[in-house]
């Protein structure tokens, strides 16, 4: 059996968080398109961890943050090991980065890089993964000499010791690409975009997610540019991925309908 399921909702059935209800819906296992996706995403969401460090991942990948924020602090709670807890550190880091918490999400990633910068050598990839969470942060607290400044390091360190075409370099592309189309420098804004955007369609099939978040960041760069129409093209192609690859609540999903809304009004 290798049947395909949405997950609905999943939440906890007692007090101390041991046991988990999960609600979920089968889909059709005969798209082959789905079928790719979902065996990406599966190799993707920590495939050298289990049990509820995967479970923490996933649920991150849903949209599912509460959930997640009590898989990892209940994590923290039951290790000593300090390479344990800068990786609980670093998934809290991102949970309060996406549910807009953004100085507890600097507060955690913090206290990830403090472990890591005593234990890994400067050009380690795992301190690029930390320097971009917090330039990420930075980039969301409109502080962008502090998003850039973590951004490039993040970046050098890929640079030096992955291939060129590493989805990781992707991703340092569309975050520097963000901080230079928040400082109105739209021409670098689109470089970078367009840097990651390349590596993305060779990396990942058509409908990943991560490709509808480079349409979605190109679509953000034409429409500070006042193009509307090429804004919309690509908030269109990054809706259209959504809907085939998260769940239907998905906050992602509400931000792309909500801008595809506002750009038609605005053609």
């Amino acid at each position: 059996m290798h049947s395909v399921f949405r997950i609905r909702e999943i939440k906890p059935i007692n007090k101390d968080n041991r046991l988990w209800q999960v609600d979920l819906s089968l889909t059709s296992d005969t798209d082959p398109e789905l079928q790719t996706l979902t065996e990406c995403l599966r190799n993707e969401t920590f495939p050298t961890e289990s049990g509820w460090y995967r479970l923490g991942a996933l649920l991150i990948t849903m949209g599912q943050f509460d959930n997640a924020y009590q898989v990892y602090e209940m994590l923290l709670k039951q290790t000593h090991d300090d390479w344990e807890k800068a990786n609980i550190y670093h998934q809290l880091g991102r949970v309060q980065d996406y549910k807009g918490e953004y100085a507890e999400s600097i507060r955690f990633n913090e206290k990830a890089l403090e472990i890591k910068q005593k234990t890994l050598p400067p050009d380690d990839y795992n301190l690029a993964v930390t320097y971009n969470n917090i330039g990420l942060v930075y980039e969301k607290m409109s502080e962008y000499s502090k998003a850039l400044s973590f951004g490039e390091k993040a970046l050098e360190i890929k640079q030096k010791i992955l291939p060129p075409n590493h989805p990781a370099l992707a991703n340092s592309y569309n975050n520097i690409g963000l901080v230079y189309d928040k400082m109105g420098e739209y021409s670098k804004a689109l470089s970078f975009q367009e840097k990651a955007l390349a590596i993305k369609q060779k990396c990942f099939p058509p409908n990943h997610p991560e490709l509808a978040i480079t349409y979605n960041n190109l679509s953000l760069v034409y429409t500070n540019m006042a193009d509307y129409s090429k804004a919309l093209l690509f908030c269109e192609r990054a809706l259209h991925i959504g809907q085939s690859s998260l769940p239907p609540n998905h906050p992602d999903l509400q931000k792309y309908e909500k801008d595809i809304e506002s750009l038609r009004k605005k053609i």
